[in-house]
C-alpha cells in the first residue's frame, strides 16, 4: 500500500511514480535527479544498492527519500505523521505487522519501520520462470529462434563477454564495472569513485540485472541509448 500510496510525499508522487509496475518497475526516461531510475526487481539478491553502491541494505533504501526536501517525494515527517493519525488503516496495519504504536515511536525507528515495510514489499518483485529459464531447463515453450539462439551463443562467449558481468541466474554480477562509455569523467559519470573516493572506481557502475530488460529503456546510467 506505502509503495502506491502518495501519502509520504509534499508533492503527490509514490514510489510507484518512478517505479511502474508495467515498465518492471522503472520508468521510461531519466527520473528526477537526471540518472535513469534503476527498476525494482531482484533487489533482494543485491549486495549494494543504487547506481553507485551508495547504500548496503535494502532495507534503508527508502530512509533517504523520507528526509525532508527529499527531490524525489519531498518528504515532510511532519505532514507524514499527520496524515498517518488520520488513516484509517496505517496504524493498525504497521501494529500487526511490526507490534508498534507507528503514531507513538520517535521520528527515526517511524521512517524505519515505513523503510522495512517498503524492502518487504521490493523484496517480492521477483522476475524469473522467463522463455529463456525454460530454455535452460529443456522445458515445453522454450525455444529459441534461430537469431535468439545465435545471440545466446555471443552472450555466453568471449566473443560478446557479456556473460562477466551478467551471469546467470540474475544476470547481474551485483558488482560496480567500467564498460568503457567515457574516458573523461565529470559529475554524472564518477560512479562507484563518489562513494569509495578510490579513482580506480572512476566510471564504475552497478551492472543492472537484464531481466526484464526490454522494458526498461533508455539504457545505461544515464539513459543515453534509446534502445537495445
Amino acid at each position: 500500500m506505502l509503495y502506491y500510496d502518495n501519502v509520504l510525499s509534499m508533492n503527490g508522487l509514490a514510489c510507484a511514480s518512478c517505479h511502474i509496475q508495467q515498465v518492471a518497475f522503472s520508468i521510461p526516461g531519466p527520473g528526477p535527479t537526471g540518472m535513469a531510475v534503476p527498476s525494482h526487481v531482484n533487489l533482494g539478491w543485491n549486495p549494494e544498492f543504487g547506481w553507485a553502491g551508495g547504500e548496503k541494505m535494502l532495507d534503508h533504501v527508502a530512509l533517504a527519500d523520507l528526509e525532508e526536501g527529499n527531490v524525489f517525494l519531498n518528504a515532510n515527517n511532519d505532514s507524514i505523521l499527520v496524515r498517518l493519525t488520520r488513516h484509517p488503516q496505517y496504524p493498525e496495519m504497521f501494529r500487526k505487522a511490526f507490534g508498534v504504536d507507528i503514531l507513538q515511536v520517535q521520528l527515526a525507528e517511524r521512517k524505519e519501520y515505513i523503510s522495512f515495510a517498503l524492502a518487504q514489499f521490493m523484496r517480492t518483485q521477483i522476475s524469473g520462470d522467463s522463455r529463456f529459464d525454460k530454455f535452460m531447463r529443456g522445458e515445453a515453450g522454450g525455444n529459441l529462434s534461430a537469431s535468439e539462439y545465435k545471440g545466446y551463443g555471443i552472450f555466453f562467449s568471449e566473443r560478446g563477454d557479456c556473460f562477466h558481468c551478467h551471469g546467470l541466474p540474475l544476470f547481474t554480477n551485483g558488482s560496480f564495472n567500467n564498460n568503457g562509455l567515457d574516458s573523461v569523467f565529470r559529475a554524472g559519470n564518477l560512479g562507484r569513485f563518489a562513494v569509495t573516493g578510490d579513482s580506480a572506481d572512476l566510471g564504475k557502475f552497478r551492472s543492472p540485472g537484464l531481466r526484464n530488460i526490454a522494458l526498461t529503456a533508455p539504457y545505461m546510467h544515464d539513459g543515453r541509448f534509446q534502445t537495445l
